[in-house]
């Protein structure tokens, strides 16, 4: 399905329900980041699999920082999660480039 026809599903969504409440434009907007959301080619594809943990970056942060505080403050730690794939900086330049425009 092309984004025009996301969009306005979306919209018509959000619509029935908030259409009271908020202006059309705002859930115009929404529906359009709704719509980018789905169709982010840097997430990783729905095959990735975790082996049954949960990514480092989607852990409590009280449960981090009880159990892993030195990784937080480890001069070896980088910002990539362990469990989950590598974006190169290029990838990730692009993608900001293309949100940008």
């Amino acid at each position: 399905m092309n984004k025009p026809k996301k969009v306005r599903q979306i919209y018509a969504e959000l619509q029935r329900v908030y259409g009271g409440e908020i202006p059309s434009h705002e859930l115009l907007e929404c529906a359009s980041l709704i719509a980018d959301a789905a169709d982010d080619s840097v997430s990783p594809s729905p095959r990735t699999a975790f082996h049954g943990r949960t990514p480092f970056s989607e852990l409590p942060v009280d449960e981090v920082m009880e159990r892993w505080s030195w990784r937080i403050v480890s001069q070896e730690y980088s910002s990539e999660d362990d469990f989950g794939p590598h974006i190169s900086q290029e990838t990730l330049l692009e993608h900001t480039l293309s949100m940008a425009a």
